[in-house]
């Protein structure tokens, strides 16, 4: 999914929703060189200096759930 920011409009997230760390590290090495250009499209985008920031969010599980 993709989601504006309602306090700063024109600054984008994305989300992906996968099972598990190993399966999200895989999404990253079996890309093809569409998704690279569509990629580098998104990336055309960006206005700040450097790199858009990519940021990591896990959910939290209980260790022994009930």
């Amino acid at each position: 999914q993709v989601w504006e920011d309602a306090a700063t409009p024109g600054r984008f997230s994305e989300t992906f929703v996968e099972p598990s760390w190993q399966e999200h590290m895989r999404h990253h090495h079996r890309g093809t060189i569409a998704d690279a250009e569509v990629q580098a499209k998104v990336a055309s985008f960006h206005r700040g200096e450097g790199s858009p920031a990519v940021v990591h969010w896990m959910m939290s599980r209980p260790a022994n759930p009930a």
